[in-house]
């Protein structure tokens, strides 16, 4: 299955909480999530704690997940200040597990410490100081992470900046002439200032992906509002 294809059987509310608790040992309620693809739960205990469960798309690679895991266990232990979920391990003490759901189809799941606030394209004004914080919080992070290293982080990946060369071939299909020029600029930008200097460059794993919707604020009160994830 392409990992474009929706799947057949979305898990339910029902089975993530059969779930949580055969393999986490978890009495909660559950919640579904927005995704894109996966399926994802908020998770509620009475005794008020709550988490995040997450169940892959079957086409997800087992690397990948093993990657996300890997990467967040090394920021606790890296970077332990920063308001980052927690990967919490199954009964067995693994940091994921499969399963076989009722169409016969597999999929990973995956627990999350649940950390509570309003994404950033939600909140109304983005004062200095919150983007301040962003900008630090993300600092951090991606120096946390310069000394993480997994055979999963070596892939193609069209988001990785230093191989945005492959926009060239897409290019004419943006409509309208002035906004193709504006593209050709940039990709020529690219390849004469960049490119050569890439060899030159450190490289390791950061967070690229830290945009509205991605990252979560804290209350209004007490100001000023800061990164809560």
């Amino acid at each position: 299955m392409l990992l474009e294809a929706r799947v057949a059987h979305r898990v339910t509310e029902a089975e993530a909480t059969r779930l949580a608790r055969e393999i986490y040992g978890l009495e909660v309620s559950a919640r579904a999530l927005p995704g894109e693809y996966d399926d994802n739960f908020h998770l509620s205990g009475a005794d008020g704690r709550a988490f995040v469960l997450k169940v892959m798309h079957p086409a997800r690679e087992r690397s990948f997940i093993d990657l996300q895991c890997k990467a967040l266990v090394h920021l606790a232990e890296r970077a332990p200040q920063l308001p980052l979920p927690r990967v919490l391990p199954n009964r067995r003490g693994e940091l994921f597990t499969e399963i076989t759901t009722h169409d016969g189809s597999k999929r990973l799941v995956w627990l999350l410490s649940f950390l509570k606030g309003t994404v950033l394209a939600e909140v109304r004004p983005h004062p200095p100081e919150l983007l301040r914080d962003l900008g630090c919080f993300l600092g951090e992070m991606d120096k946390a992470l310069e000394s993480f290293e997994h055979p999963a982080a070596h892939r193609e990946l069209k988001w990785d900046s230093s191989r945005a060369g492959w926009i060239g071939e897409y290019i004419p299909l943006i409509e309208g002439a002035e906004r193709r020029a504006l593209a050709e600029q940039f990709l020529k930008l690219y390849e004469t200032e960049v490119v050569p200097r890439l060899p030159r460059l450190r490289h390791s794993v950061i967070y690229g992906d830290a945009n509205d919707y991605n990252v979560l604020v804290s209350d209004p009160w007490p100001q000023p509002r800061k990164v809560a994830a």
